[in-house]
């Protein structure tokens, strides 16, 4: 094909065209630092706070429930580091935190961080073959001193989507019992925002996670969404922006993007650009049975994210297959966008299997709203030339 085709929207999407144009005056019209007190100054306050108000309904909160940083990185280690923090300044014990061996580098670096520095005691669940989390692990390693759990809502690499409900349920017979607010639930949900429902009172969820530029926005900003009755620290000291919980002068035309981005979604379009997605994967599984690629599928879950192929060519390697389809005009991934430079061991697919020549082979497809059947049929004609040149 004469166009390179895209198919890495795990690692990051193009930015819609009225996202792109919502955000054009706040870089040379409403410019002012929103937390000045004159009129210029408000008028770019009132495009942050428009833009928290769209986050703040798509949760299912209030507006001063919404947090915005730099990333979805920044948020959840505001998320995690400030809870702990909070939590050893109030508290004699030394805090329990659970989470599970498939979570984004963002959530497990930190807590690991944490736990080698004897700061945190660290409990990774693991999880069943397709990548899901089992509620009677979850239940069994509870303990009096947990005060995090944190799951993601869906897989960056392999796009299984983690029943957060039942998790949430087990969690709350805990408090219960005990008559605790402890443990809070973290989800890491950017993978998420923009195909599943991000109600955090459906989902039973304390502090959600979302990035504008896995939703067409803009790269540059995340936002943490945390019930008002959690106490976190700052992790970073300056000024009392963002309730004083991430200082520093606001992006605002990011934050706009975002709010944009955030506002087409349940639209009639988007719901379009969904079914879309979803027929697309379908359309290019059928194609790989046709054709008999040799390939297996990870995470192949009933619950998967709509986008996501994940796919192992036992026999292979991931990176001979990514530069080859590179040099064909295709841009897939390995894995993780932020694991560059030099190719390591997935550690979701090392969590998975033991089957090396599985984990050394995966290879993740990451469909776009305009990925068109011309280009996965052009995909799969480069996986089968690859196949039968190895040969």
């Amino acid at each position: 094909m004469d166009e390179y085709i895209y198919l890495d929207s795990h690692a990051t999407t193009p930015i819609d065209e009225d996202v792109k144009e919502a955000m054009e005056p706040y870089w040379h019209t409403v410019f002012a630092n929103p937390g000045s007190s004159h009129r210029a100054g408000q008028q770019a306050r009132g495009g942050v706070e428009w833009a928290r108000g769209q986050l703040a309904s798509f949760v299912g909160r209030s507006s001063h429930e919404i947090i915005f940083t730099g990333s979805a990185t920044e948020a959840n280690n505001l998320a995690l580091q400030g809870l702990i923090h909070a939590y050893r300044t109030e508290y004699e014990d030394k805090p329990h935190i659970i989470t599970d061996a498939i979570e984004h580098s963002a959530v497990l670096s930190p807590l690991r961080a944490y736990a080698d520095a004897g700061l945190l005691e660290l409990t990774e669940l693991p999880v069943t073959s397709e990548g899901e989390v089992r509620p009677n692990d979850l239940s069994a390693a509870l303990q009096t001193n947990t005060i995090c759990v944190s799951v993601m809502y869906a897989n960056n690499e392999i796009g299984t989507v983690i029943d957060l409900a039942t998790l949430s349920e087990v969690v709350e017979e805990w408090r219960n019992t005990r008559a605790t607010v402890f443990p809070y639930i973290h989800t890491d949900a950017v993978q998420a925002g923009f195909f599943l429902d991000c109600d955090m009172n459906q989902l039973g969820v304390d502090m959600l996670v979302l990035s504008a530029h896995k939703m067409y926005g803009p790269k540059g900003v995340g936002a943490l969404c945390v019930r008002e009755e959690i106490s976190l620290s700052p992790v970073i000291y300056g000024g009392d922006q963002e309730y004083g919980l991430r200082p520093g002068t606001p992006n605002v035309p990011a934050i706009v993007g975002f709010g944009t981005a955030i506002e087409r979604l349940g639209t009639e379009i988007h719901d379009e650009e969904l079914a879309h997605i979803q027929k697309m994967r379908t359309y290019t599984l059928e194609l790989l049975e046709d054709r008999e690629i040799p390939c297996i599928q990870n995470g192949k879950s009933e619950h998967t994210l709509p986008n996501n192929i994940h796919l192992s060519f036992p026999g292979y390697f991931a990176e001979d297959l990514l530069m080859y389809m590179d040099l064909k005009g295709v841009a897939v991934s390995a894995g993780s966008a932020c694991h560059s430079g030099a190719w390591t061991p997935s550690h979701v697919m090392k969590a998975l299997t033991d089957d090396e020549s599985r984990i050394r082979s995966a290879l993740r497809l990451g469909l776009l709203r305009d990925t068109s059947r011309e280009e996965m049929r052009y995909v799969v004609t480069v996986l089968e030339d690859f196949i039968n040149d190895s040969l």
